[in-house]
């Protein structure tokens, strides 16, 4: 089978997938060149004896480059004549723009999002054309890959979804690359709270949390790492704790990757979410997690497996869940090996890729996929 992987963003779970696919398929990937540069960076990517085509795009606001990026990604198709089209949601204008020129092979869209996250994201959305982009993106599209059989029902009530057919294949491990072996030497007590700091994340509830933890005598040292919107009205209160430790900044994929390894556990107390990406990262590294049960974090975030969940917007919750790993670190060494378990089994890239190609196969035969829960492998 011959798959064109378009991924205008998210290059690190497009590359792996990509990777996944080539040990059995051709695969020619096309990417954002910034943002694959910034996620992948220098390491090393696996030989595939040529299975694998990597296509960077420039990335730049002028109409030059998006009219260069429009020919470049339709060019890049027509001459791979592909059996199938995967394409992951991101709502740039040259992916729109290409989108009506691309080869007639039937089209799947990974969509990592169902619903934008409250706050920054549904503001950009609503008063933008990106809200006309999704609509158009979504409805192009035969084939539908979301990450969570917690959302499978919701997206299929989706009006610009109904037309399609929707498979459920896991987000796999992020940070799996990297060169540095997964340990537990973590720093007892270290909790990380990462990425793109928006109000949906629960900042908040995680500096709450952390203030209950430190009355108890619990030792305990936060960690917020990224950058976003969220962070200006929490940074007087951040400053002045020393048992909080801020790195506002884009971290690089080895700084990234050392986050993460330092950490005795991986904090999520979202207040609304689909997945998550520094979930993912958790489970790639071997750390255990702490999370808000909302959306699909549930199903990376097992309960008592590799983690604990807890009700969202409740510090109490949250503060006391984190006291029970920090200071059971026989528990937090179990919860960690579940989820090297989780990245090697039911949440790999290998289970992911076989979700995703049955659902290739189905549509290339113009067989009927009909919505399912995904079993465990």
């Amino acid at each position: 089978m011959k798959i064109l992987v378009i991924a205008v963003h998210f290059a690190e779970y497009a590359t792996n997938l990509a990777l996944e696919l080539a040990r059995t398929h051709s695969v020619r990937l096309i990417v954002n060149g910034p943002n694959f540069d910034n996620e992948i960076d220098n390491w090393p990517i696996p030989d595939t004896q040529g299975r694998l085509e990597i296509f960077k795009l420039r990335h730049k606001l002028s109409p030059v480059v998006l009219i260069e990026n429009i020919v470049r990604i339709t060019t890049l198709a027509r001459e791979f004549k592909p059996d199938v089209i995967h394409i992951q949601e991101e709502l740039k204008d040259y992916l729109i723009g290409a989108l009506p020129f691309l080869p007639s092979a039937p089209k799947v869209l990974t969509i990592h999002d169902p619903k934008p996250h409250s706050g920054h994201d549904t503001r950009k959305l609503k008063f933008s054309r990106r809200r006309f982009y999704e609509t158009f993106l979504r409805r192009s599209c035969q084939g539908i890959v979301i990450h969570s059989d917690r959302l499978l029902k919701e997206a299929a009530s989706f009006k610009e979804l109904q037309h399609a057919q929707i498979a459920v294949a896991p987000h796999g491990p992020l940070g799996i690359y990297a060169s540095l072996a997964i340990n537990n030497n973590w720093q007892a007590g270290r909790c990380l709270f990462f990425g793109r700091i928006e109000a949906y994340k629960g900042l908040g509830i995680f500096l709450d949390a952390l203030d209950i933890l430190v009355k108890r005598g619990v030792p305990i040292q936060g960690v917020i790492a990224g950058r976003g919107s969220d962070l200006e009205q929490y940074r007087q209160r951040i400053s002045q704790s020393p048992h909080i430790e801020l790195q506002e900044k884009f971290l690089s994929p080895d700084e990234v990757i050392s986050e993460f390894d330092r950490a005795n556990l991986v904090v999520l107390p979202y207040l609304d979410a689909t997945q998550s990406g520094v979930g993912a990262y958790a489970i790639g590294r071997g750390r255990p997690m702490v999370a808000s049960n909302v959306g699909g974090l549930g199903e990376m975030c097992v309960e008592q497996v590799n983690g604990l969940l807890v009700k969202p917007s409740s510090s109490e919750d949250l503060a006391a869940a984190i006291e029970k790993l920090v200071t059971n670190q026989d528990k937090s060494r179990a919860f960690a090996l579940a989820s090297r378990e989780l990245a090697n089994h039911q949440l790999s890239w290998a289970y992911a890729a076989q979700q995703t190609t049955l659902l290739y196969s189905e549509l290339i035969k113009g067989e009927k996929h009909t919505p399912h829960e995904s079993s465990t492998p």
